[in-house]
């Protein structure tokens, strides 16, 4: 998303509104500075409708969602739905009615082309950066790369540098949510089915007749219905392995990490380090394991506060 704002700041076309898609905003809008989106208007589409009228409200807003408030302009919020990700995605999709003066940004692999290229050259500086790294402490590749997978943004951006090398092996973990057998997960790539939505043909939680599902996950940015096509052609084609861990285990993973290190996840990233408890007891010894650990943790922290003290309906009374 940050190289797609950085290219309406130089054009000559005046003002321009950049459709922020997704939720919550992109954690790289962190790294956007006030000139490089200076005159931008911010249209959010199914971010956060509710206005800041109470702490209540305050505290639910994450860093990814305050920062725009501080750098742009001006931002526009809209109210459909739950606003969710997918929502946001077709609203971002069909208001972008003048090209001349609005930009779309996505920030994930989703989407028609070429957006879900785009997006996973970007991203793929977290593949590279692993490689550069683990020659130098290891002196060669990992074994092993392991990423949480909702959409794919963080998973492809890790996976792309090392697809072409077969020795290194390729795991992705979904929400299984409250079970795979409960119907309230995001395990797409375990449990969907080929279909078209958003513009492109990929897996989706959809029923018999056709009509999607809504995902569930205690980590948000996992909530999407579909995937990346890439990572549906890897699931096909054998390349990556794909398994699912339960919201509990995430946030077991998520306590474990924080109490062990003083490191404090993202709870999508939590479900890449529940698994680790299934997949390491079947590792030989000195296995070379990274980790993406795609987020920091502070955008959960009033989530994981309300589970502890089990006021969370969305976990305990769905």
């Amino acid at each position: 998303m940050v190289n797609d704002a950085m290219v309406p700041e130089v054009s000559d076309k005046g003002p321009v509104t950049a459709t922020g898609v997704g939720i919550p905003l992109d954690e790289s809008w962190m790294d956007v500075s006030r000139e490089e989106l200076q005159g931008c208007n911010l249209s959010c589409r199914g971010a956060n409708s509710k206005p800041l009228a109470n702490i209540d409200e305050c505290v639910d807003l994450t860093m990814n969602y305050c920062a725009p408030l501080v750098i742009c302009t001006n931002i526009k919020e809209e109210d459909d739905g739950r606003g969710a990700r997918e929502e946001a995605l077709n609203l971002g999709s069909t208001r972008v009615g003048n090209l001349e003066t609005s930009f779309y940004l996505t920030g994930t692999v989703v989407g028609p082309h070429p957006l879900p290229i785009m997006v996973r050259e970007f991203q793929s500086v977290i593949g590279k950066e692993i490689r550069r790294q683990a020659m130098e402490k290891w002196g060669g590749k990992p074994d092993i790369l392991v990423a949480c997978v909702g959409s794919g943004s963080n998973a492809m951006g890790l996976f792309h540098e090392f697809i072409g090398d077969e020795e290194v092996r390729l795991i992705g973990v979904e929400a299984a949510g409250l079970g795979l057998d409960s119907g309230r997960h995001s395990a797409i790539l375990a449990r969907g089915e080929v279909g078209v939505y958003h513009g492109a043909m990929s897996y989706l939680l959809q029923d018999r007749e056709g009509q999607i599902i809504g995902p569930h996950s205690i980590g948000v940015g996992l909530e999407y219905l579909g995937v990346g096509p890439e990572l549906s052609f890897l699931k096909d084609t054998g390349r990556a392995e794909f398994y699912t861990v339960t919201d509990q285990e995430a946030l077991d993973a998520y306590h474990r990490l924080c109490r062990l290190d003083g490191i404090v996840p993202a709870l999508e990233a939590s479900h890449a380090l529940a698994f680790l408890e299934k997949l390491c007891p079947t590792l030989p010894n000195c296995t070379k394991l990274v980790v993406n650990c795609s987020g920091r943790g502070d955008k959960d922290l009033a989530t994981v506060f309300k589970l502890k003290q089990g006021f969370d309906d969305e976990v305990t009374n769905s």
